[in-house]
């Protein structure tokens, strides 16, 4: 017999089936039949598309370091597609997306750096220039043995000019987890966005990108 902590876990994964059905099913002798049950709404889910529930709120930890400086921020969607990635293995079953990942991504950077103490202004009005890129953002199921692998990566590109002076990085978020489900939709809205917030917050709390923007210009 299956513990009961696993078919609770299983109503959580699977919103649709209730827990008296799995235990009904669990009851039963045969075992094989209650595993067939469970892996049919498992690849059920991944078949449905999923929008992303983002929400940005990377901890600005640098504070007050701008001291005033005149800052222009442009954020760009430089993206190769809107799509995330797939909610089955191998970039198979329904499309994963996030419409409101841009907005969310250009409000948390100028919050961010205002949050900081940089007066963010137009570009004509200041020689401090802030490109923030979206390069990446991808999540990938693959298969294993008995279990599955989410692989979730997030690339941002900075590009930084002061005066005649530039400052070019990067901020990288490389994750692989063992899971012997497919996350279900509100797991896969904290993945995504823990992958995203964590890359940038890297942006946000960059010193050596902060002591660039703030220093006297050539």
């Amino acid at each position: 017999m299956i513990g009961k902590y696993f078919l609770v876990s299983l109503t959580v994964i699977i919103p649709k089936i209730r827990l008296q059905d799995l235990e009904r099913i669990n009851n039963m002798q045969n075992t094989k039949f209650f595993i067939l049950v469970v892996l049919s709404f498992l690849v059920g889910c991944a078949y449905v598309p999923h929008e992303t529930n983002l929400a940005i709120q990377a901890p600005v930890v640098l504070k007050k370091v701008g001291s005033g400086v005149n800052l222009s921020i442009k954020v760009i969607d430089d993206r190769d597609s809107e799509i995330i990635g797939k909610r089955g293995v191998g970039n198979s079953g329904g499309s994963i997306t996030a419409r409101n990942l841009m907005a969310s991504l250009e409000s948390a950077v100028l919050n961010g750096y205002q949050a900081k103490d940089f007066n963010v202004v137009e570009r004509a009005e200041s020689d401090v220039h802030l490109t923030v890129k979206l390069r990446a953002v991808k999540y990938m199921m693959s298969m294993g043995f008995w279990t599955g692998g989410e692989d979730i990566s997030v690339v941002i590109n900075a590009q930084a000019k002061n005066g005649n002076e530039e400052f070019d990085t990067v901020y990288r978020f490389n994750q692989e987890d063992r899971k012997v489900f497919i996350a279900s939709g509100t797991g896969l809205d904290a993945d995504i966005n823990n992958a995203v917030n964590i890359t940038v917050g890297r942006l946000l709390n960059d010193k050596e990108m902060d002591a660039f923007l703030t220093k006297k210009s050539n």
